[in-house]
């Protein structure tokens, strides 16, 4: 929960900064694996929503272990 929270906040900044490109690295393995096949558990859904609704501003965004 913790993880995907400071992922949140990291995407939602970049989007307001105008940055167009984005690599986000995390020792969560399950939350990446997650996030790179836009899954959602319930628990999680609304930061994984506002993960992914953020995620479209950029032009690339990557999710790596």
């Amino acid at each position: 929960m913790a993880e995907a929270l400071a992922i949140r906040l990291a995407v939602m900044t970049a989007s307001f900064s105008n940055i167009k490109t984005l690599a986000i690295m995390s020792d969560s393995l399950t939350l990446i694996n997650m996030l790179k096949q836009k899954e959602s558990r319930p628990a999680l859904y609304g930061i994984l929503f506002d993960i992914y609704h953020f995620s479209s501003y950029f032009d690339v965004i990557s999710f790596h272990f």
